[in-house]
């Protein structure tokens, strides 16, 4: 697998990862962004906006629904096959974090990680 990739605004990247238990247990996986260590950060390129409230001058940040914090969309994340949709306003540069955890149905489960990055290049 690719654990580094050079990606255009707007792309959809595809991952298939094969893995394998050496007792026959069953696999289960996971992907996610890991945000603390991605330069892309989809609360940057959020509006600000002011309210003059009876007086007051009121500043934030239109925030998104937890369920909807990311622009970046993976989707089957609890498969090995999945597609991620890098955001359309990724500047050249900044990177995407994906994580990718695979663990077994034992009953001291045992897991394993990868982190793939995503580099946005606009040429």
């Amino acid at each position: 697998m690719n654990l580094e990739r050079d990606v255009k605004p707007g792309e959809r990247v595809k991952y298939k990862v094969y893995a394998k238990d050496l007792n026959g247990r069953k696999l289960y996986y996971k992907w996610w962004i890991y945000d603390e260590a991605s330069t892309y950060n989809a609360h940057e390129h959020l509006e600000a906006k002011q309210e003059d409230i009876e007086g007051f001058l009121i500043g934030y940040n239109a925030e998104p629904l937890a369920d909807s914090y990311h622009k970046i969309r993976i989707k089957n994340e609890n498969q090995p096959t999945v597609s991620i949709d890098v955001p359309k306003d990724i500047s050249d540069g900044q990177t995407i974090h994906v994580i990718l955890e695979v663990k077994n149905d034992g009953e001291h489960p045992l897991k394993t990680y990868r982190r793939i990055i995503l580099t946005a290049k606009e040429n």
